[in-house]
């Protein structure tokens, strides 16, 4: 009998625990052959179900296999080996990219730290881990800007059969603050020779590549003395660096001085709609590689995001709601107290009701102020309320950073 494991992260859960178990009771194996040991899952189950059992575990990648090895350096009855099985013997290529569960325990962690923007120059080519997707649905919903880039296969991102498949690069249509970011060549101008393209995947171009030059990058201390270069030597050649992994932070860097201009006044979805609609230039030729055409011009994302603050709001049509004191950023330590206010003006004295708001989501009192005791450094974020009054139109006001210290600094 065979099954096809669609949910193999998960061996708890998608039967095979129970599967180890059952051939344990009734077979009584002496040696248990894994012939692909991964990260040690289906090891562990066999270990514990079988404790009489020799078990030859063989892992071809070698920095898994060391992590194997050093987990059951004290049992003699598991032997870890850094090999592969196959038909014959010989040597291949292993091409390895980024484990979904480490991607996400990353985001997780930096939207534990409340950061604005995260930049993600990596991809691989499935989506079978739900832990990634539900972490990166998480920091969309806490307001992060996530950035990705598309991938250096010179081929059309999508999810044709003949389409090249790029995570969390195809994410792009599925979360509304997910920006995915081709490469252009800022000395020739056209799109990269590396870059994948796709006018519904592809948010945005930007430079990824600089002719012969190479984009100024970090690189290891063995590389450059100073800590980054343009340029790196391969199989004895100097060779630009280059690829969307350059471009994605390019657009991250971007996002992360527009919410600085704007004071975090904007959503996620909002700066991703800026930027991909009057804050970038559009050429006819890039079309086909990006939505509309969009390449990046800093200049333009950032004077466009300017007019959106600076600009006059129309005054409030008579017999609405408007705000006449904004709530402001403050700063606080752990323990004390702090309180966070608006001053709503209802029409013809009516009443109000206030609905507040950390990073996006719905706390607190129905109350123009919020206060909050014995902080901790959980409570800091980015705070908003909402006034409502019977049938008026229901207004938001602008945002108050809430940043937690430790202790004052003289």
């Amino acid at each position: 009998e065979a099954s096809e494991n669609l949910n193999y992260f998960a061996i708890p859960d998608n039967g095979e625990s129970w599967l180890v178990e059952h051939v344990a009771r009734t077979l009584h194996p002496a040696r248990v052959l894994d012939v692909g040991a991964n990260r040690g899952e289906w090891l562990d189950a066999a270990f514990r179900a079988m404790p009489e059992a020799e078990i030859v575990a063989c892992e071809p990648q070698q920095d898994l296999a060391d992590r194997l090895k050093t987990r059951y350096q004290d049992s003699p009855r598991v032997q870890v080996k850094a090999m592969a099985l196959g038909r014959s013997d010989g040597q291949l290529s292993l091409h390895c990219y980024p484990g979904h569960d480490s991607l996400a325990s990353g985001i997780n962690w930096a939207v534990g730290q409340q950061v604005d923007v995260i930049n993600m120059s990596v991809g691989a080519p499935s989506d079978a881990s739900l832990t990634l997707k539900d972490a990166i649905s998480k920091a969309i919903a806490a307001n992060v800007v996530i950035v990705v880039a598309a991938g250096n296969d010179n081929k059309e991102l999508g999810l044709g059969s003949s389409m090249e498949k790029v995570y969390p690069a195809l994410y792009s249509t599925q979360f509304n603050g997910l920006i995915t970011v081709g490469s252009f060549d800022a000395k020739v101008g056209g799109r990269s020779w590396f870059s994948n393209y796709s006018n519904t995947y592809v948010d945005i171009l930007a430079p990824g590549s600089d002719g012969s030059t190479g984009i100024l990058s970090t690189v290891p201390a063995s590389l450059s003395a100073n800590g980054y270069a343009s340029q790196r030597i391969e199989d004895g050649v100097l060779n630009p660096i280059e690829g969307t992994s350059m471009a994605s932070p390019v657009v991250a860097g971007a996002v992360a001085a527009a919410i600085s201009i704007t004071k975090h006044r904007f959503k996620n979805s909002e700066l991703e709609t800026m930027l991909k609609g009057s804050g970038s230039p559009k050429l006819p030729a890039f079309t086909s590689f990006a939505v509309g055409g969009n390449y990046l011009s800093l200049p333009q994302f950032l004077n466009y995001a300017k007019t959106q603050v600076n600009g006059t709001p129309p005054p409030p049509p008579p017999g609405s709601i408007a705000i006449s004191a904004q709530p402001v950023n403050k700063i606080a330590v752990v323990g004390e107290s702090v309180s966070l206010q608006v001053t709503a003006v209802i029409p013809n004295a009516g009443s109000a009701s206030y609905q507040w708001f950390k990073n996006g989501v719905a706390i607190g009192q129905n109350s123009p102020v919020l206060t909050l005791n014995a902080l901790t450094q959980n409570d800091g974020g980015v705070y908003k309320v909402t006034v409502s009054s019977g049938t008026l139109a229901t207004l938001t006001s602008q945002t108050a950073d809430l940043k937690i210290g430790l202790t004052y600094c003289e």
